[in-house]
């Protein structure tokens, strides 16, 4: 599996180009310079395997190289434990690995408050680079009083009460914990049902079982962050396309895709919303096909 060592973050970051599949370093390493460059940045808890739709389209991958990286505390990207980690440094962790792979242009696809402020963030510190960008699920620019309290206050004890020594010591996140993940990236959505039990699985592997609490407690740590300042989402030049999941009420309100869309006021044509009926809150990973061709379009326009 490909790596790049960050010396100057103290971080080891996975990625992949092009392929999920591929068993070589090789193979991974390379883009095709006749296509353009897409880097997808995925949402909060979730890894690169979470694009495999994403790799798996020929109207993508017949016109762009896909490179996805997986961000600081997520996936097999690790790195030196630390008190706290903005989501501005893990941009700039993405920013030297695209710098590594000497990546000189590309359009962006961020998901979740994840995601998207690393976008964004990429959009602001490499503006002479990045051609375009798309915000999938954005969530508030700021997280309601509310769901800081829920999330940090009452969520997180009970999700860690059994890690670093505590509880039954296992490190497994409780089912009642883990309903709110559920519930908090699909809603109530009956479809899908094996992408949604395999993100689950995947989420208690990867911060549940087996693990210490650092991970997800700066995980969820995000939820209390700083906005970008509007001043500099001002500033972004870019197109922007935000995406909004039609059934997404709780994480990413239709508001809240709003706000994002009103603060771009420098986006080159204006920012775009589009809605997908029916989606949740992961979009990009349950309904894939109509967001992957809203990605092309606006893509092929920028």
């Amino acid at each position: 599996m490909p790596f790049l060592d960050l010396p100057k973050q103290n971080m080891r970051l996975h990625y992949v180009v092009n392929t999920l599949k591929a068993q070589s370093d090789a193979e991974l390493h390379t883009i095709n310079p006749d296509k353009k460059i897409l880097v997808l940045i995925h949402a909060s808890g979730s890894t690169v395997d979470h694009f495999a739709a994403q790799f798996a389209d020929a109207r993508l991958t017949s016109k762009y190289n896909l490179v996805a990286f997986d961000a600081p505390l997520h996936g097999k990207s690790g790195g030196d434990e630390r008190a706290k980690l903005t989501l501005e440094d893990s941009a700039n962790c993405i920013l030297e690995g695209i710098s590594l792979l000497q990546i000189q242009s590309y359009g962006v696809v961020g998901e979740g408050f994840h995601g998207c402020n690393i976008a964004t963030w990429l959009a602001l510190k490499s503006p002479e680079m990045v051609t375009a960008v798309v915000l999938a699920s954005p969530c508030p620019l700021i997280e309601p009083e509310d769901v800081q309290f829920e999330l940090n206050d009452e969520w997180l004890p009970e999700a860690v009460k059994h890690k670093d020594g505590k509880g039954d010591g296992s490190g497994t996140i409780p089912e009642e914990q883990m309903q709110v993940v559920a519930d908090y990236y699909f809603g109530r959505m009956k479809r899908a049902e094996d992408r949604r039990e395999k993100f689950l699985a995947h989420f208690q592997a990867r911060y549940g079982t087996g693990c210490s609490s650092h991970d997800i407690s700066l995980i969820v740590n995000w939820f209390k962050r700083e906005p970008i300042p509007a001043s500099l989402l001002a500033s972004v030049k870019a197109p922007v396309l935000i995406l909004h999941g039609g059934d997404d009420n709780g994480a990413s309100s239709l508001s809240a895709a709003e706000g994002w869309k009103n603060s771009f006021k420098s986006s080159r044509g204006g920012a775009d919303l589009r809605v997908i009926a029916g989606a949740p809150h992961f979009l990009s990973y349950t309904d894939y096909s109509i967001a992957d061709r809203f990605i092309l379009q606006f893509m092929e326009r920028a």
